[in-house]
């Protein structure tokens, strides 16, 4: 398949041109025009490259980029990067937060349908801007159920939980905010659900989030970004026909 042509696929399945993001989002490092092998990696790392080029594969799709709205120099590690793709003909693909806000196949979604909640129309809103998604599970779980359904897609318990004192009630409603997306848990109060799951912590919000009342489930920023790439793999793999790999490189943060 042509390079031009898998990009614009990519573009249009996801709107990448209509989603306000700091990340440059698109094709950020352009390699060989035809494409056979696609690698799915959360982050643009040394670790991932190496992997990919191992792999066979001719174009890597992140969700952390190497470029992010501001000149960047060529120099360091930086450069090493870009200079192995092109060395290696190797194309590099981001997608932020086009694939965080994806209703089927994004970050948000996934974990909410994993813990067993189905999306719903309503959006989880901070300062008039999308930040995640709502779920909700007519009959509820209690946080237990959820952290074993969670398990069997993301294959590992979250860091923590907290308040230690949470009410272990049937939850029907949920607030997802995957990444670095502790701050949003205020937001989803506000919104009436009932536990908030995100990736990594943050100090300064631990307390707000407390004295919110709300329980909240940290996965780590990695983890917590993992599912909508595979989700993503699947799709390609089936839509278009290609061989697809995800590579793990897991930083436990």
């Amino acid at each position: 398949m042509l390079l031009d042509k898998f990009c614009g696929y990519i573009n249009d399945l996801f709107s990448v041109q209509t989603i306000k993001d700091y990340s440059n989002n698109g094709l950020q490092v352009e390699g060989r025009g035809d494409i056979s092998r696609v690698a799915f990696s959360v982050d643009a790392s040394m670790d991932g490259f190496e992997k990919a080029a191992a792999v066979g594969a001719d174009i890597i799709i992140v969700h952390h980029g190497l470029f992010w709205g501001q000149p960047l120099m060529i120099s360091g590690y930086h450069r090493r990067r870009v200079q192995f793709l092109l060395d290696n003909e190797i194309s590099l693909y981001a997608l932020h937060l086009p694939l965080d806000y994806h209703k089927t196949l994004g970050n948000n979604t996934a974990i909410a349908e994993s813990a067993g909640y189905r999306v719903c129309d309503e959006t989880l809103y901070s300062n008039g801007d999308y930040a995640g998604c709502i779920a909700e599970h007519e009959k509820g779980f209690l946080i237990e159920d959820i952290v074993d359904n969670l398990k069997i897609s993301l294959s590992v318990s979250p860091l923590k939980l907290f308040p230690d004192d949470y009410n272990n009630d049937l939850i029907k409603r949920i607030g997802v905010v995957t990444g670095s997306g502790m701050r949003y848990g205020i937001d989803a109060a506000r919104m009436n659900a009932e536990l908030f799951i995100t990736g990594e912590s943050s100090h300064a919000w631990y307390h707000p989030i407390v004295e919110t009342g709300i329980p909240c489930l940290l996965y780590g920023h990695y983890i917590s970004e993992t599912l909508g790439l595979k989700r993503l793999l699947k799709k390609i793999k089936k839509d278009l026909k290609l061989e697809g790999v995800f590579i793990d490189t897991p930083s436990g943060m």
